[in-house]
């Protein structure tokens, strides 16, 4: 109870002396809006009391903020809760706005206290009115300021004829100056459109927005975060440097380098800022170009399956890849500032070696070769290295870059189909053999079966030309009347008809041979004599003996003890 009346008392005795206080004194929280000010606050800016509770200080110390939409209304006023922080440390001059309309100079102190996270929670400012220091100095403002911003040539030349954008801010924020090179990065088309208004306006907060470089941006509070340590470095420094992103005109943002400079008068008074911005939109494209290509060379070189290594120039490893360790056994430690030629075994004969040595310093753009390596488990192993140089920007030898592929498995692969070839082949070999045999077997088979072919025709024919027709013609010569003449001549032609393909095929082999030849051949085969053959054909022996020389010696074995009928028995 007692501590509750001597809470309300202390209470009462700080109302009391906010009250007495001649300088302004309020509090806001931690969105800007004022919770109370004491009666000198509210008489400097013409507010009763009931009217000052509840607005936001951004709104006292801002003007024309009615062309301005709500969410950038409340991110200015957001960022404005930054000088309160500012003012901790030194007076921070600036202007507030009063009832009437009226800018009042003054400077302003603050005490902060924050929550657990460190953010502020509440804050109250200490404002002294400074008008009579600003009277005191008012042809400086007016002269020197004004030759400075405005009426220079000098600076104006400058100014104007800089291939970066300059913006030129007073101390509250609000842009006084822009040249011609800044109005056409923002996309706008005279200086007015951006002159008046505050800086924070140009400015891109969090959110999604999409950027010149053809990206969807997105901007989180550490961006946010990291512009406040900016403004830090420029309060302390007067001098900083950030990239930052500026709204274009289309609503389009456009990525910033921005130089940052304090303005201030002979005795140190900060006047203002100068901001030297240089549109960065193709640098970060060539960037983002350059980061995704070295990102895509990252991934090759880690998960390629081949082996990598870099040499210097003197042919000692800088880089190997994870397959390279893999492949060897060694660590990249071990192989970082080692020779590839010490992976050769200890037996490698000096051609490899000097193979490998001419290989590695080849001049030419490509070099392919095989050797045996030996892993550090010693595990003698084959490869195929593929070697490439690489050239300095003077176009000299400066290392080389190369892939290593572990043979040993397309080695054991083709071994294996090396011997199976050689297998197939000796089936191959052995199958084909045993067909040959069989084709053998079958054209000996056929040939007997065609040499059978040819015997039975050859007797058919000699049966039909020296058993019937012989008789036919004997017939013929007897006394018969005309439908036996007839019959016998139908049994004639139809004889030579069946027989007539034989005849065809016997005919080539007796082409040197007459008919009365043939048929006498024909009759000597059967074991006739020549007076049994005189009778049957009805000439004399003497004859028959003529014809059987001429037999001879057309078929070649006149002269030669060689039977006639044994041999027309054989060949015929």
């Amino acid at each position: 109870m007692l501590k509750n009346q001597i809470d309300k008392r202390m209470s009462t005795c700080i109302a009391q002396a906010c009250d007495a206080l001649q300088e302004g004194l309020f509090f806001v929280d931690a969105q800007g809006k004022i919770l109370t000010a004491n009666a000198a606050f509210c008489s400097m800016l013409g507010y009763g009391d009931d009217e000052i509770t509840g607005k936001n200080f951004f709104d006292l110390s801002k003007t024309n903020l009615d062309r301005l939409d709500e969410p950038l209304r409340a991110n200015l006023a957001i960022f404005k809760l930054y000088y309160f922080q500012r003012s901790e440390q030194h007076p921070l001059p600036m202007k507030l706005i009063a009832r009437d309309g009226t800018q009042i100079q003054v400077a302003m102190r603050s005490i902060i206290t924050r929550d657990k996270a460190g953010e502020p929670a509440v804050a109250a400012g200490i404002i002294t009115l400074t008008e009579e220091q600003f009277q005191e100095d008012k042809s400086y403002d007016q002269i020197d300021l004004q030759h400075i911003w405005a009426l220079e040539q000098n600076y104006r030349n400058i100014l104007q004829h800089s291939g970066d954008g300059i913006i030129i801010t007073d101390f509250n924020s609000m842009i006084v100056t822009v040249n011609d090179s800044l109005v056409s990065m923002l996309g706008y088309d005279r200086s007015q459109e951006i002159v008046g208004r505050y800086l924070l306006e140009l400015a891109a907060f969090e959110g999604g927005h999409t950027c010149t470089t053809g990206d969807l941006l997105c901007i989180d509070k550490s961006y946010y975060d990291s512009q406040v340590e900016v403004t830090n470095q420029l309060f302390e420094t007067g001098h900083a440097q950030s990239m930052v992103y500026m709204f274009k005109k289309d609503g389009v943002v456009v990525p910033v380098e921005a130089t940052l400079s304090l303005l201030t008068d002979p005795e140190g008074n900060r006047r203002g800022t100068i901001a030297i911005c240089r549109d960065i939109t193709q640098r970060v494209k060539a960037e983002k170009q350059i980061l995704d290509a070295k990102f895509f060379l990252e991934n090759v070189f880690t998960t390629t399956r081949d082996g990598i290594y870099v040499t210097d120039a003197q042919g000692l490893c800088i880089m190997v890849n994870q397959a390279f360790t893999s492949i060897t056994g060694y660590t990249q430690q071990e192989l970082i500032g080692s020779s590839p030629a010490s992976l050769l075994p200890a037996d490698a004969d000096e051609q490899m070696s000097q193979q490998m040595i001419e290989a590695m310093s080849n001049h030419d753009d490509l070099s392919l070769f095989e050797a045996r390596w030996q892993r550090k488990n010693g595990t003698i192993f084959p490869v195929e290295v593929r070697l490439a140089v690489l050239k300095n920007a003077a176009c000299e030898d400066n290392g080389i870059v190369a892939t290593v592929r572990d043979c040993s498995e397309r080695k054991r692969v083709l071994e294996e189909l090396r011997r199976s070839h050689e297998s197939l082949e000796e089936k191959v070999s052995e199958r084909t053999k045993g067909i040959e045999d069989v084709n053998t077997a079958l054209r000996v088979l056929l040939k007997g079966r065609e040499d059978d072919k040819h015997t039975h025709e050859e007797k058919i024919l000699a049966n039909v030309n020296e058993l019937v027709l012989p008789y036919l013609d004997r017939l013929k010569t007897t006394r018969l009347d005309e439908r036996q003449r007839a019959s016998i001549a139908i049994i004639e032609a139809n004889l030579k008809d069946i027989v007539a393909p034989f005849a065809a095929r016997a005919a080539s082999r007796n082409l040197s041979l007459t008919p009365s030849e043939i048929q006498i051949a024909n009759l000597i085969k059967h074991g006739m004599t020549a007076k049994e053959i005189a009778e049957i054909i009805s000439l004399s022996p003497r004859t028959i003996e003529c014809h059987r020389a001429s037999i001879r010696k057309k078929l070649g074995i006149n002269n030669r003890k060689v039977n006639l009928r044994a041999f027309l028995m054989s060949s015929y």
